[in-house]
C-alpha cells in the first residue's frame, strides 16, 4: 500500500490480486480511482510505474474537480476547461513530484 496526501487529504493506493479486483470491479482492468473512498486500486497483473503515474494524476483531477466550486455539473466540456485553466499546472507538479518519490 502507497499513502500519500493531495492538498492534505489522504489517499492510498492499493493492489489486489487479479481475482479480488474482478470481484470487486467486475472486469480486469489496469487500475480504477475511488474519488469517494480517496482509493486507488491496481490489479496485480498491470502493476507497473506507468499505471501507478496515470492513477494518480486521475487522482489528482479528481481532486480538483471537487475543489472547483464555480462549476456546473451539466456541462462537462465547461468543467474540464475550469480544471485544467485553474488547476492544471498544480496538477502536473503534484504528479510529477509524486512520482519521482515512486520512481
Amino acid at each position: 500500500m502507497i499513502k500519500f496526501n493531495i492538498h492534505g487529504i489522504p489517499w492510498r493506493i492499493e493492489v489486489l490480486e487479479d481475482d479480488e479486483y474482478v470481484k470487486r470491479f467486475e472486469q480486469l482492468d489496469a487500475g480504477v480511482t475511488l474519488p469517494g473512498l480517496r482509493r486507488i486500486y491496481i490489479s496485480e497483473s498491470e502493476l507497473d510505474l506507468e499505471t501507478i503515474r496515470h492513477e494518480i494524476a486521475h487522482a489528482f483531477y479528481h481532486m480538483a474537480g471537487v475543489q472547483s466550486a464555480n462549476i456546473q455539473p451539466h456541462d462537462i466540456e465547461e468543467i474540464f476547461a475550469d480544471i485544467i485553466a485553474i488547476h492544471g499546472p498544480n496538477i502536473l507538479k503534484l504528479s510529477r513530484n509524486l512520482f519521482k518519490e515512486l520512481s
